[in-house]
Protein backbone atom coordinates (compact mmCIF):
# COMPACT_ATOMS: atom_id res chain seq x y z
CA UNK A 1 0.00 0.00 0.00
CA UNK A 2 2.88 2.16 1.16
CA UNK A 3 4.57 1.96 -2.14
CA UNK A 4 1.35 2.90 -4.14
CA UNK A 5 0.74 5.97 -2.44
CA UNK A 6 4.42 7.41 -2.80
CA UNK A 7 3.95 8.28 -6.47
CA UNK A 8 0.57 10.14 -5.85
CA UNK A 9 2.00 11.84 -2.35
CA UNK A 10 5.54 12.87 -3.50
CA UNK A 11 3.79 15.59 -6.47
CA UNK A 12 1.21 16.67 -3.73
CA UNK A 13 3.89 17.59 -1.25
CA UNK A 14 5.87 19.69 -3.75
CA UNK A 15 3.47 21.13 -5.15
CA UNK A 16 2.33 22.57 -1.58
CA UNK A 17 5.93 23.66 -1.01
CA UNK A 18 5.93 25.19 -4.26
CA UNK A 19 2.46 27.13 -3.47
CA UNK A 20 3.73 28.49 0.24
CA UNK A 21 7.25 29.34 -1.46
CA UNK A 22 5.58 31.72 -3.61
CA UNK A 23 3.15 33.21 -1.15
CA UNK A 24 6.50 34.08 1.25
CA UNK A 25 8.67 35.56 -1.55
CA UNK A 26 5.69 38.02 -2.80
CA UNK A 27 5.12 39.07 0.31
CA UNK A 28 8.31 40.41 1.46
CA UNK A 29 9.44 40.78 -2.40
CA UNK A 30 8.39 44.83 -1.35
CA UNK A 31 10.79 44.98 1.52
CA UNK A 32 13.49 43.37 -0.81
CA UNK A 33 13.13 45.61 -3.52
CA UNK A 34 12.02 49.05 -1.59
CA UNK A 35 15.43 50.40 -2.01
CA UNK A 36 15.83 49.45 -5.79
CA UNK A 37 13.06 51.71 -6.91
CA UNK A 38 13.54 54.20 -4.45
CA UNK A 39 9.59 54.36 -3.76
CA UNK A 40 10.59 54.55 0.25
CA UNK A 41 14.47 55.32 1.71
CA UNK A 42 13.83 55.95 5.19
CA UNK A 43 16.68 56.33 7.15
CA UNK A 44 15.81 55.45 10.85
CA UNK A 45 12.50 53.95 11.97
CA UNK A 46 10.69 53.93 15.43
CA UNK A 47 7.51 53.30 16.60
CA UNK A 48 4.32 55.72 17.79
CA UNK A 49 4.97 54.63 21.73
CA UNK A 50 7.98 56.86 21.59
CA UNK A 51 7.19 59.92 23.95
CA UNK A 52 10.61 60.74 24.68
CA UNK A 53 11.69 64.11 23.59
CA UNK A 54 15.56 63.28 23.00
CA UNK A 55 16.97 62.54 20.12
CA UNK A 56 16.29 58.46 19.84
CA UNK A 57 18.94 55.69 19.28
CA UNK A 58 18.55 54.83 15.21
CA UNK A 59 17.60 51.68 14.64
CA UNK A 60 17.82 50.96 10.82
CA UNK A 61 14.67 49.14 9.43
CA UNK A 62 12.94 48.50 6.23
CA UNK A 63 9.33 49.56 5.58
CA UNK A 64 7.36 47.72 3.68
CA UNK A 65 4.97 49.49 0.49
CA UNK A 66 1.45 48.80 0.02
CA UNK A 67 -0.66 49.69 -2.79
CA UNK A 68 -3.59 50.29 -0.84
CA UNK A 69 -2.66 53.89 -0.38
CA UNK A 70 -1.89 56.85 -3.02
CA UNK A 71 0.39 55.90 -5.26
CA UNK A 72 2.09 52.65 -3.31
CA UNK A 73 3.82 55.04 -1.16
CA UNK A 74 1.66 54.16 2.70
CA UNK A 75 3.95 53.86 5.74
CA UNK A 76 3.08 50.69 7.91
CA UNK A 77 0.74 51.34 10.90
CA UNK A 78 2.77 52.30 13.81
CA UNK A 79 5.95 52.71 11.83
CA UNK A 80 7.85 55.98 12.00
CA UNK A 81 10.38 57.38 9.65
CA UNK A 82 12.75 60.08 9.94
CA UNK A 83 13.43 61.59 7.02
CA UNK A 84 16.72 63.19 6.30
CA UNK A 85 15.63 65.31 3.50
CA UNK A 86 13.90 68.57 5.64
CA UNK A 87 15.49 70.85 2.50
CA UNK A 88 13.30 69.93 0.28
CA UNK A 89 10.45 71.85 -0.16
CA UNK A 90 8.21 68.83 -0.90
CA UNK A 91 9.27 66.84 2.28
CA UNK A 92 6.62 65.02 3.96
CA UNK A 93 6.47 65.65 7.52
CA UNK A 94 3.05 64.61 9.27
CA UNK A 95 2.34 62.09 12.42
CA UNK A 96 4.36 59.22 10.60
CA UNK A 97 7.19 60.97 9.25
CA UNK A 98 9.38 63.33 11.63
CA UNK A 99 12.93 65.57 11.71
CA UNK A 100 15.76 64.72 13.42
CA UNK A 101 15.93 66.50 16.45
CA UNK A 102 19.00 68.37 15.54
CA UNK A 103 17.84 69.24 11.94
CA UNK A 104 17.89 73.38 11.45
CA UNK A 105 16.54 74.59 7.99
CA UNK A 106 19.11 75.81 5.54
CA UNK A 107 18.43 79.16 4.72
CA UNK A 108 16.64 80.79 7.67
CA UNK A 109 16.24 85.05 7.69
CA UNK A 110 14.31 87.17 10.02
CA UNK A 111 11.42 88.23 8.45
CA UNK A 112 11.28 91.46 7.86
CA UNK A 113 8.99 93.82 9.54
CA UNK A 114 8.42 90.77 12.08
CA UNK A 115 11.40 90.66 15.09
CA UNK A 116 11.53 87.29 16.03
CA UNK A 117 9.97 85.68 13.10
CA UNK A 118 12.36 83.46 11.10
CA UNK A 119 11.65 81.26 7.84
CA UNK A 120 13.73 80.03 4.79
CA UNK A 121 14.52 83.17 2.94
CA UNK A 122 12.52 82.22 -0.21
CA UNK A 123 9.53 82.11 1.71
CA UNK A 124 10.13 85.13 3.80
CA UNK A 125 10.40 86.71 0.86
CA UNK A 126 7.00 85.29 -0.88
CA UNK A 127 5.30 85.76 2.41
CA UNK A 128 5.87 89.62 2.77
CA UNK A 129 4.52 89.70 -1.20
CA UNK A 130 1.83 87.83 -0.04
CA UNK A 131 0.93 90.11 2.69
CA UNK A 132 1.66 93.31 0.50
CA UNK A 133 -1.03 92.42 -1.73
CA UNK A 134 -3.44 91.73 0.65
CA UNK A 135 -2.47 95.27 2.18
CA UNK A 136 -3.61 96.18 -0.88
CA UNK A 137 -6.90 95.13 -0.40
CA UNK A 138 -7.56 96.84 3.01
CA UNK A 139 -6.78 93.23 5.00
CA UNK A 140 -3.57 93.77 7.37
CA UNK A 141 -2.21 90.37 7.99
CA UNK A 142 0.04 89.77 10.60
CA UNK A 143 2.67 86.64 11.70
CA UNK A 144 1.78 84.69 14.96
CA UNK A 145 4.20 81.94 14.62
CA UNK A 146 6.86 81.31 12.15
CA UNK A 147 10.07 79.06 12.65
CA UNK A 148 10.16 76.98 15.84
CA UNK A 149 13.47 74.55 16.64
CA UNK A 150 13.18 71.26 18.17
CA UNK A 151 13.39 72.61 21.61
CA UNK A 152 10.73 75.21 21.09
CA UNK A 153 8.31 72.40 20.15
CA UNK A 154 9.10 70.43 22.70
CA UNK A 155 8.07 73.86 25.32
CA UNK A 156 5.04 74.44 22.96
CA UNK A 157 3.70 70.67 23.11
CA UNK A 158 4.56 70.16 26.66
CA UNK A 159 2.24 73.30 27.07
CA UNK A 160 -0.53 72.35 25.43
CA UNK A 161 -0.55 68.98 26.69
CA UNK A 162 -0.47 70.73 30.48
CA UNK A 163 -3.68 72.56 29.98
CA UNK A 164 -5.60 70.34 27.56
CA UNK A 165 -4.35 66.64 28.42
CA UNK A 166 -2.21 64.75 26.11
CA UNK A 167 -5.31 63.18 24.01
CA UNK A 168 -6.66 66.76 23.10
CA UNK A 169 -2.98 67.84 22.20
CA UNK A 170 -2.42 65.92 19.76
CA UNK A 171 -5.51 66.87 17.81
CA UNK A 172 -4.20 70.22 17.29
CA UNK A 173 -0.13 70.72 18.25
CA UNK A 174 2.68 68.34 16.77
CA UNK A 175 5.00 66.33 18.84
CA UNK A 176 8.97 67.44 18.95
CA UNK A 177 10.21 66.47 15.29
CA UNK A 178 7.05 66.08 13.65
CA UNK A 179 6.01 69.95 13.34
CA UNK A 180 5.98 71.36 9.81
CA UNK A 181 7.06 75.11 12.16
CA UNK A 182 10.64 73.11 12.50
CA UNK A 183 10.82 73.34 8.31
CA UNK A 184 11.04 76.70 8.34
CA UNK A 185 8.21 77.21 5.84
CA UNK A 186 5.32 76.62 8.08
CA UNK A 187 3.84 80.02 9.17
CA UNK A 188 0.67 80.60 11.77
CA UNK A 189 -0.90 83.81 10.00
CA UNK A 190 -3.49 86.07 11.73
CA UNK A 191 -5.09 89.22 11.47
CA UNK A 192 -4.02 92.53 13.61
CA UNK A 193 -6.35 93.07 16.06
CA UNK A 194 -8.01 90.23 15.94
CA UNK A 195 -8.16 86.91 17.91
CA UNK A 196 -5.72 84.33 17.12
CA UNK A 197 -5.54 80.54 16.68
CA UNK A 198 -9.61 80.40 16.07
CA UNK A 199 -12.02 78.58 13.91
CA UNK A 200 -13.76 81.85 13.03
CA UNK A 201 -10.74 83.02 11.50
CA UNK A 202 -11.61 81.01 8.18
CA UNK A 203 -14.78 83.57 8.03
CA UNK A 204 -12.91 86.18 8.42
CA UNK A 205 -12.34 88.73 5.32
CA UNK A 206 -8.67 87.87 5.86
CA UNK A 207 -9.12 84.12 5.81
CA UNK A 208 -11.04 84.02 3.29
CA UNK A 209 -9.09 86.28 1.43
CA UNK A 210 -5.99 83.87 2.30
CA UNK A 211 -7.84 80.75 1.43
CA UNK A 212 -8.38 81.42 -2.17
CA UNK A 213 -5.26 83.59 -2.66
CA UNK A 214 -2.05 82.06 -0.98
CA UNK A 215 -1.16 79.40 -3.46
CA UNK A 216 -0.66 82.38 -5.46
CA UNK A 217 2.21 82.76 -3.51
CA UNK A 218 3.21 79.01 -2.92
CA UNK A 219 1.50 78.44 0.48
CA UNK A 220 -1.23 75.53 1.32
CA UNK A 221 -3.05 75.34 4.27
CA UNK A 222 -1.92 72.48 5.87
CA UNK A 223 -4.92 71.15 7.94
CA UNK A 224 -8.18 72.11 5.92
CA UNK A 225 -11.48 71.34 7.50
CA UNK A 226 -13.25 67.85 6.83
CA UNK A 227 -9.51 66.38 6.78
CA UNK A 228 -8.92 65.55 9.88
CA UNK A 229 -8.90 61.96 9.13
CA UNK A 230 -6.37 62.15 6.80
CA UNK A 231 -3.51 65.16 8.13
CA UNK A 232 -4.48 64.04 11.62
CA UNK A 233 -4.86 67.61 12.92
CA UNK A 234 -8.40 69.51 13.60
CA UNK A 235 -8.79 72.91 11.54
CA UNK A 236 -6.32 75.24 11.53
CA UNK A 237 -7.20 78.16 8.66
CA UNK A 238 -3.85 80.03 10.37
CA UNK A 239 -1.24 77.40 9.36
CA UNK A 240 0.07 77.90 6.23
CA UNK A 241 3.13 75.53 4.49
CA UNK A 242 5.31 77.34 1.66
CA UNK A 243 6.06 74.46 -0.97
CA UNK A 244 6.93 77.15 -3.81
CA UNK A 245 4.65 78.73 -6.80
CA UNK A 246 4.78 76.41 -9.31
CA UNK A 247 4.01 73.23 -6.58
CA UNK A 248 1.42 75.03 -4.91
CA UNK A 249 -0.47 75.72 -8.10
CA UNK A 250 0.16 71.84 -9.21
CA UNK A 251 -1.35 71.21 -5.89
CA UNK A 252 -4.11 72.92 -6.35
CA UNK A 253 -5.02 71.75 -9.97
CA UNK A 254 -4.80 68.43 -8.70
CA UNK A 255 -7.82 68.69 -6.78
CA UNK A 256 -5.89 67.58 -3.33
CA UNK A 257 -5.16 68.88 -0.32
CA UNK A 258 -1.72 69.39 1.03
CA UNK A 259 -1.03 65.69 2.96
CA UNK A 260 -2.61 63.94 -0.17
CA UNK A 261 -0.16 65.93 -2.65
CA UNK A 262 2.86 65.60 -0.35
CA UNK A 263 1.75 61.73 -0.48
CA UNK A 264 1.80 61.42 -4.03
CA UNK A 265 4.48 63.98 -5.30
CA UNK A 266 6.80 64.41 -2.34
CA UNK A 267 10.03 63.16 -0.70
CA UNK A 268 10.64 61.26 2.88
Amino acid sequence: MKQKLLPILAPLVIAVALVFGAYFYFQNWPIAHAGVYGQLKPAVTTTLNERKFTKPAASVAAVRIEDNILGAKAIMPLTVVTTDKGDNLLVLIDKKIRLPADYVPANLVDVAGFPGSQLRSEAAGKLLEMFAAAKNEGLNLTIVSAYRSYQTQVNTFNSWVASAGLKSAESFSAHPCFSQHQLGTAVDIGAVGKTTFSNGFGNTPEGIWLAANAYKFGFCLSYPAGKEAITGYSYEPWHFRYIGVNNAQAMINSGSILEEYLQKFGVW
